[in-house]
């Protein structure tokens, strides 16, 4: 009752006080503002941790955070990039480390491995529209010809265990030597002949197979970005020129 009565008093005396002052000798909360929506009470900028798929089958975790993106890499390293300016979608660098990302894609490269192309791990593509010629296929490969001639024409010894299969719900099951392969893919038409394609990201096993050409396979399914139909043979062109893969349809 003391209290109660020395407060009373004190608004009694300071009638002109703020009301926000006022407010808080009565003991009751006052609203003085808050923050932007998007930032915590400490001020800071909200995180946000994006799960991606890379090449390969590996996985990166990635959280944004004001200018820096701090990520954890398959064997569980972590690493802090800076922002940098860039010309178009977002660019973060330390030490020769780097994430170039645009939507939902990222590029992440590190010294000493060849870069990696990841996609949001819960960005599944949506099922595609029937693509005539497409939907609903299963092919084996012919060949995979490269740009580069130290590679040159690559050639599957046994063209039955390297099949691909589309279905029209937008799956995608790849048979690659002793090993399988499924996940999404999604094309547009841009023409009766072609258009644009993608595949995966595409879960694989891990078995020790006899030929090479199946770990290259899988490790260029997410780098697909075109084909062209004709007839019996699909061939699907990989990012930047780097080759063709050429497949034959046979029936299901």
């Amino acid at each position: 009752m003391l209290r109660i009565r020395i407060r009373l008093v004190l608004l009694g005396r300071h009638r002109r006080l703020p009301m926000a002052v006022a407010l808080l000798l009565a003991g009751a909360p006052a609203q003085l503002g808050a923050g932007p929506r998007d930032s915590p009470a400490s001020g800071g900028p909200t995180a946000r941790t994006v799960e991606y798929q890379c090449d390969g089958g590996q996985r990166l975790s990635v959280t944004f955070e004001g200018k820096t993106a701090r990520l954890v890499d398959p064997a569980g390293r972590y690493a802090t990039l800076e922002q940098r300016p860039a010309a178009s979608g977002t660019f973060y660098e330390t030490a020769g480390e780097s994430l170039r990302g645009k939507g939902q894609e990222i590029t992440w490269s590190r010294p000493g491995a060849p870069p990696l192309t990841c996609r949001e791990a819960s960005a599944a593509p949506a099922v595609p529209a029937e693509v005539p010629g497409l939907s609903g296929t299963r092919w084996q490969l012919v060949q995979f010809q490269s740009s580069d001639d130290a590679i040159g024409t690559l050639k599957p010894d046994d063209p039955t265990l390297f099949t691909m299969e589309l279905s029209a719900e937008g799956r995608v099951a790849m048979r690659l030597d002793c090993n399988r392969g499924t996940g999404r893919w999604s094309a547009t038409a841009t023409s009766s002949t072609g258009g644009s394609l993608t595949l995966g990201p595409l879960g694989v096993t891990r078995a020790a197979c006899p030929s090479p050409l199946g770990n290259r396979v899988a490790a260029d399914v997410p780098r697909v970005r075109s084909y062209t139909l004709k007839g019996d043979t699909l061939n699907l062109a990989l990012v930047a020129d780097a080759g063709v893969y050429t497949w034959r349809r046979v029936e299901k």
